[in-house]
């Protein structure tokens, strides 16, 4: 009887041995990582304009989206009070995003565009606004097509984009004395 109890003594000393307690660099580490929401931020103040702005009508996974949104309000608009609300909750949700999601979205538009001038042409003078509209009326870009190609490009610049951050996190944790 003692062999038993103590082998299932070691046994269950073995087990809690082998769970792992974060450690002071895991700690730094998630104190200082910025956390990226980019996607469900987006979405949810398209998902708003939508339902608040008829004819507004753009979903946000589309190149310069954001972009034409102030546009919009400016074209559609009149009411001031209405103007108003709108152009506040636009800034709040830009105001939400942090130093990591404005990255991702720079990057993300920056390799649509590039996209956009390997394999379209695009005439001199396009307003950048209206590009993707002038793709899918005159050049044949595919609505679903793009929308995947964007979903993508966030993707890879996120992953790209956090790891760089992780290893800047791991430096300022490294630089305080915690490895």
């Amino acid at each position: 009887m003692k062999k038993i109890f103590l082998s299932i003594f070691f046994v269950l000393v073995f087990i809690a041995s082998c769970t792992k307690e974060p450690n002071e660099l895991d700690r730094c580490i998630e104190t200082n990582q910025l956390k990226n929401n980019y996607i469900e931020k987006t979405q949810s103040f398209s998902d708003w304009m939508n339902d608040n702005y008829e004819g507004f009508n753009i979903n946000i996974f589309s190149y310069a989206a954001e972009l034409r949104i102030l546009e919009f309000f400016e074209d559609n608009l009149k009411d001031y009070d209405e103007y108003q609300i709108a152009y506040k909750k636009m800034w709040a949700y830009t105001e939400s995003l942090n130093s990591l999601e404005k990255e991702v979205s720079i990057c993300t538009q920056d390799k649509m565009f590039d996209f956009y001038v390997k394999n379209y042409e695009i005439p001199d003078g396009q307003n950048i606004t209206e590009l993707v509209p002038y793709l899918l009326k005159q050049q044949g870009l595919d609505k679903k097509f793009n929308q995947n190609l964007y979903m993508k490009n966030i993707k890879s610049c996120s992953s790209n984009i956090e790891n760089k951050h992780l290893e800047t996190v791991k430096k300022i944790c490294n630089s305080q004395g915690i490895y």
